[in-house]
């Protein structure tokens, strides 16, 4: 059985084409104009990849927008019960049960954020 794309990734996808459309671009240019490989842009206009920081703001630049922009329009489609949605400590929990994540290492993480002196 297929595994269901997140809600999350579809916002972002159907979003992603949509910008594509206004732009004129077909996959091959949006790819070659983002740099974002075109058979990794295929799967992310699919919704079955999730999308990296980097790939949103390659993409974001393809389209002369602000990658805030871009993510701001996938969240507005979104359906409000997916995007009302936040992960507590459970799902984080749940997922390290699974062995989806390393709560220690994001602990260190958080820990060495503290200790960071900005001046």
């Amino acid at each position: 059985m297929p595994e269901e794309k997140s809600p999350a990734n579809l916002a972002m996808a159907a979003q992603i084409r949509a910008e594509q459309h206004a732009a004129q671009m077909t996959q091959q240019q949006l790819a070659a104009k983002s740099g974002v490989n075109y058979e990794t842009l295929k799967r992310l206009l699919k919704g079955s990849r999730d999308i990296t920081a980097t790939q949103i703001v390659d993409l974001a630049g393809a389209f002369g927008i602000e990658p805030a922009v871009l993510v701001q329009r996938a969240v507005d489609r979104m359906p409000v019960s997916a995007a009302a949605t936040t992960p507590d400590s459970t799902d984080y929990e749940d997922e390290y049960e699974k062995g989806n994540l390393d709560l220690a290492a994001h602990s260190r993480d958080s820990e060495s954020d503290e200790d960071e002196t900005y001046t």
